[in-house]
């Protein structure tokens, strides 16, 4: 949604998505063979297609048909820039500690854990604020108010993209 809203192409493959956690870090463990891999359409009693790559689960919320999800999902796993990408994983949807410790320890150069409390042994977090006694954080595209902006304007993304991408 930020590249979306700062006018940039939506170059991911996992731009529109949702993809629970555990799916999502087995994606990234193998990213490369993972995207180069066909995704198979899974049948579901969800309004949208849902395929799986080597096992992992994608939910293609915005796609009406699973032909339009996979073409997306092809032609933007070819777009990427792996010298120029950042993987980012928020805690929500279940994203337990162990998770993000699991994203902390994959070995891409640049990654943020966006997170709603500060984790010690995490090297990549991001603390947004989130209300007290939150567990995880809520949903950063939602809109904050009435002027479009969205509840993750709280995060200075200069600076974030200067201390995780330098």
């Amino acid at each position: 949604m930020v590249t979306h809203d700062f006018l940039q192409p939506q170059l991911p493959p996992t731009f529109n998505l949702f993809i629970m956690p555990a799916d999502y870090l087995r994606l990234l463990k193998n990213l490369e063979e993972n995207l180069k891999s066909e995704v198979v359409e899974v049948k579901s009693d969800k309004r949208y297609p849902v395929g799986v790559v080597n096992g992992a689960e994608i939910n293609f919320m915005h796609y009406a048909t699973f032909k339009q999800a996979k073409d997306s999902w092809e032609k933007r796993a070819k777009r990427i820039n792996w010298d120029n990408m950042l993987v980012k994983i928020v805690e929500r949807d279940g994203c337990t500690e162990g998770q993000l410790r699991e994203f902390d320890g994959l070995t891409f150069k640049n990654k943020i854990a966006i997170v709603h409390k500060h984790y010690p042994d995490l090297k990549c977090e991001l603390v947004v604020p989130m209300p007290s006694g939150a567990s995880e954080m809520g949903k950063i595209t939602n809109w904050a108010n009435l002027f479009e902006n969205r509840e993750y304007d709280v995060i200075d993304w200069v600076t974030c993209v200067e201390q995780y991408l330098s």
